[in-house]
């Protein structure tokens, strides 16, 4: 087997009293530009599903178009006006209100996993359902693990109604770490009952949004779909400033 060369992968390494900062580069400058520009291409002249009429409504407002299929085709100058306005970095905080995360630059953080229907029980060997005590345990020994700095819900737990198991996750989840939460929404109208909770913890919306201890999780269905659920959560994030990840998740196949 051939060995792989570190010094090729791992590029401008710093040591700290904290961590290693390092950088994977997958693709060079003119590679992610060429990437961009088809992007834009797509876009621009193919265009996208969206499944909720608010979200179309805003990209037509900003100049979007219909194309014949019903896709969205979206201007380059319209992403390139999105692209701009974004922030060049988020800080996130734990629950207590320290500074855990500033998300710009090269800085890289680790966190778990999410979302595992089944789990390999620590006692009985037993490959098992994810109940809602094993999220619990998970997250306490995130909590405790230094190299871990934010916490995703490792299961899905089975023994909770499905209705609000995006509720009984979350809770698992902050009533066992003060670290930074990263969570899951499948049920939309469970996403203010999440932020009412948080916003309480924190003490008041500007709190929250002054120092945010949550990054909501999200992801479209590739290729060139938007879910309903996904789009009504993004623009809630929008609207009370919670950070979010929208994973693309790409697969072949």
């Amino acid at each position: 087997m051939q060995k792989v060369n570190l010094d090729l992968i791992l590029v401008n390494i710093t040591l700290n009293e904290k961590r290693v900062h390092y950088q994977l580069e997958m693709a060079n400058t003119a590679d992610i530009e060429t990437i961009h520009s088809a992007t834009l291409e797509i876009l621009s002249s193919k265009g996208a599903l969206f499944e909720y009429q608010g979200a179309i409504d805003l990209l037509m407002t900003g100049g979007a178009e219909y194309a014949d299929d019903g896709r969205i085709k979206i201007p380059e100058t319209l992403i390139q006006y999105a692209i701009d306005s974004a922030p060049t970095g988020i800080r996130i905080f734990s629950r207590d209100g320290k500074e855990a995360m500033s998300l710009e630059n090269n800085n890289v953080y680790c966190g778990t996993g999410s979302d595992c229907l089944f789990v390999i029980d620590s006692e009985t060997g037993e490959r098992r359902s994810a109940l809602k005590k094993d999220i619990e345990s998970f997250t306490r020994l995130s909590d405790a693990l230094p190299n871990i700095d934010f916490i995703l819900s490792m299961g899905v737990a089975a023994d909770v109604p499905i209705q609000t198991a995006d509720l009984h996750h979350f809770q698992a989840m902050v009533y066992n770490t003060t670290k930074p939460i990263v969570f899951t929404i499948t049920k939309q109208k469970n996403m203010s009952f999440i932020f009412d909770f948080a916003r309480k913890i924190s003490g008041s919306s500007q709190i929250f949004k002054e120092r945010p201890f949550l990054i909501h999780y999200a992801m479209p269905s590739p290729p060139l779909h938007h879910s309903q659920t996904a789009l009504q959560n993004i623009i809630y994030c929008a609207r009370y400033a919670i950070p979010i990840v929208y994973a693309s998740g790409t697969q072949s196949g």
